[in-house]
């Protein structure tokens, strides 16, 4: 299977699920959009999302939580960049304290290109 460039470039954890339901649970909640139209956008995202997404080892997000001060679900995400080799872009500010050698802000990800 080929996929477009932003495809390819997502490389999600498997917490996509989790974080994207709860950004359409506050849409449903809110009016904004109904149960069809969350449910389109749910199988969508499965769509694009599903066939590039990682699971990361336990024992290096609890490795890196214990170096750090931040949750393992944070970890998770620079597990993720870590066995990816690539850059989190993230504006979390404990998670860039933390780990400053790999994550970045947005503003300074695009600047650096």
């Amino acid at each position: 299977m080929t996929c477009g460039a932003l495809q390819c470039a997502l490389r999600p954890t498997v917490l996509w699920r989790s974080e994207l339901r709860n950004i359409l649970v506050g849409y449903l909640r809110r009016g904004a959009f109904d149960f069809v139209a969350i449910k389109t956008v749910m199988q969508s995202m499965k769509e694009i999302l599903m066939p590039n997404e990682h699971l990361v080892a336990s024992e290096s997000v609890i490795a890196l939580a214990r170096a750090s001060h931040c949750s393992a679900y944070d970890c998770e995400f620079v597990a993720l960049a870590e066995a990816l080799s690539v850059p989190l872009v993230t504006e979390d500010k404990l998670i860039m304290k933390a780990f400053p050698t790999r994550a970045f802000t947005m503003k300074y990800f695009l600047k650096s290109d």
